[in-house]
Order: C-alpha cells, then sequence, then structure tokens
C-alpha cells in the first residue's frame, strides 16, 4: 500500500502512525499504574450538561402528575438518546427499566449518603459487560405537591456508547481539536517535506541528464546536510565523468591522428610493391595488402571523424528545409 503513496504523505503518514502509538502506550501504561475508572470522563462540560438536563426533568415533574411521568420520562429518553429510569432512595424502581440493576450499578447507589444535599452532588459513571453497558448515576429533588411533597430520585440512564449522545462526552470539540491539530501539523512540516522533495527532484533531474551524457549538468549544493552532500556527490561524479570521457575521446582521436602518418607510408610501400613486381602472384598479393590497408585507413579515418566530433560539442543546428 505505501509504495504508491508520495515521499511526503508517508512521512506524514507514519508521523501520525507513531504518535498514536505513542499516545496508546501512554494511555495503558497511565492504566496500569493508576488504574482510572471512567469518571475521568466528568470534565467541567460534562457536569454542566447533567445538571442542565436534571433542572429541565425537575421541572418536568414538578409540572406533571406522577401518573404522567412515565410520559417524561420516555421523552428525555428519545431527546437524550438513552433510556431513564427513576428509582427511590431505597433502591425500589419507580418509572422506567430495568426492574433490576446490575451489581456494579446498584452499590454505588448505596454507598451515597443519605443527606439530600450532599447526594445532590453526586454523579458516578459506570461501565458494564457482557454485553457492553454505561450507566449515569444522579440525584435529583422532587417538588410535587401531586406526588406528595418534596421527593428524592435516583436518575439512572443507560446506553450503549460512553458518550450518551453527547451527555457525558461531547466528542465534536475533540474532533475539532484534532482536526486542527492535524492541520497545523502538516502546516509546520510542509516546509521541511517541500524542501526534502525539492532536493530529490534536482537531483534526479541531474541523474537523468547525467545518463543522457550531459555531464555538465549540475546540483544546487546550498543545503547543509545529507541531501546536501549527496548533490556534492552528484556534482562530483558528473565532472569526474566528464573528464574520463573526454580524456578517453582525445585518447582515441591522439592515436587515429598518429596513425595516419604510418596508414599513408604503408599505402605508398604496397603501391610501390605493386608497380615493381614482375609476375602476376606477386601483383596480385600486393593488391590484398593494398585493400586491407584501405580498410584500415577507412576505420581510422571513421575513429578520427567521431573522436573531432564528439570533442568538438553539440553545433548541429537544425532547420526546415525545401
Amino acid at each position: 500500500m505505501f509504495s504508491r503513496l508520495p515521499l511526503p504523505l508517508k512521512i506524514l503518514l507514519w508521523f501520525f502512525v507513531n504518535l498514536g502509538a505513542l499516545v496508546a502506550v501512554c494511555v495503558l501504561l497511565f492504566h496500569a499504574e493508576y488504574h482510572f475508572n471512567f469518571d475521568w470522563l466528568f470534565a467541567r462540560g460534562a457536569h454542566q450538561r447533567v445538571d442542565a438536563m436534571r433542572a429541565l426533568l425537575v421541572d418536568d415533574l414538578n409540572g406533571q402528575p406522577p401518573d404522567d411521568w412515565d410520559e417524561v420520562v420516555e421523552r428525555f429518553s428519545d431527546a437524550y438518546h438513552v433510556r431513564l429510569a427513576l428509582y427511590d432512595e431505597d433502591g425500589r424502581r419507580l418509572l422506567g427499566f430495568p426492574d433490576e440493576l446490575p451489581p456494579e450499578v446498584r452499590n454505588p447507589l448505596r454507598l451515597w449518603p443519605r443527606q439530600p444535599a450532599r447526594r445532590l452532588e453526586q454523579k458516578t459513571f459506570v461501565r458494564t459487560g457482557s454485553p457492553t453497558r454505561y450507566w449515569l448515576l444522579f440525584h435529583a429533588q422532587v417538588d410535587n405537591p401531586q406526588a406528595g411533597g418534596v421527593l428524592g430520585l435516583d436518575v439512572v440512564a443507560e446506553s450503549s456508547n460512553a458518550g450518551m449522545g453527547g451527555l457525558v462526552f461531547d466528542p465534536s470539540p475533540w474532533i475539532k481539536l484534532a482536526v486542527g491539530a492535524v492541520i497545523c501539523s502538516v502546516l509546520f512540516w510542509l516546509p521541511l517535506l517541500r524542501g526534502v522533495t525539492r532536493s530529490i527532484s534536482q537531483l534526479t533531474h541531474a541523474a537523468r541528464q547525467i545518463a543522457e551524457g550531459h555531464f555538465d549538468t549540475r546540483v544546487p549544493t546550498h543545503r547543509r546536510d545529507e541531501l546536501g552532500v549527496l548533490a556534492a556527490a552528484v556534482n562530483a561524479m558528473a565532472v569526474r565523468l566528464d573528464g574520463l570521457l573526454r580524456g578517453q575521446k582525445r585518447f582515441l582521436g591522439d592515436v587515429a591522428h598518429e596513425l595516419c602518418a604510418p596508414r599513408a607510408r604503408l599505402q605508398l610501400t604496397l603501391g610501390i610493391i605493386e608497380q615493381r613486381a614482375t609476375d602476376e602472384p606477386a601483383r596480385r598479393y600486393a593488391r590484398t595488402a593494398m585493400e586491407k590497408a584501405a580498410q584500415i585507413a577507412g576505420l581510422v579515418d571513421q575513429l578520427l571523424a567521431f573522436s573531432r566530433a564528439s570533442l568538438a560539442g553539440s553545433g548541429v543546428r537544425l532547420a526546415v528545409v525545401d
């Protein structure tokens, strides 16, 4: 999967994977050391949302007769995407579900203080398993003359997700924070990634030019890191290849030039031998030797022309002709 991704995207992806792994390790170590429970979810905003919900619920219960409390509980359950139940301070169910609370939920209610003022301060968040469910517990004081006056109620909210529809945990600020962190990280890393990719692109272009024989190609060496060292090495390689190739071509040109004089003397000697030969076999041998010498002369001329053309550089101009 990673082989087709651009290099900047790979770097950013591995950065976030590494960051996520570090966060997970820190959470696991913190849990192993301090054994935190789910009460840490109750931030200031969660307390305010629970208090607001309790105030609305108490207002509706105070304004309705007890026979209509089922409708109030059902309406709040639908509004907050949870299932609500009302219990008295002795643990008996009044409205809602379930008939019997799990021990993990029932035991915290029994430990709450009996004083109404202190009981109102209690808020507990519990998780149960098989299947996994999340429970929010808080106390409410209802003052309804139709219900016999002041009545203390323990409100139990149950949901299949820890956020409880945003009542306990609102993910939208965290999502915005994560998106902002990602954008800031990308903007922070973008200059470095652009510098790296620009240097790599220059090195790639220079390598292709050198491969095509343009040994005068050079790469900027203003960087002081490994890419700058690589650019300097590429420039040194181009200079070295240019020197070697020019030396080789110059050597071939010198060899071809030096072969011209003995070639001419050889052809002249063979011509004289052919003229002075008295019998036919000797003339035939002389003509054969001259043909071979002519072939050698042609190869030397081609080698000389090639060396001159390569050393002179590309001075050919292409133009449209009639």
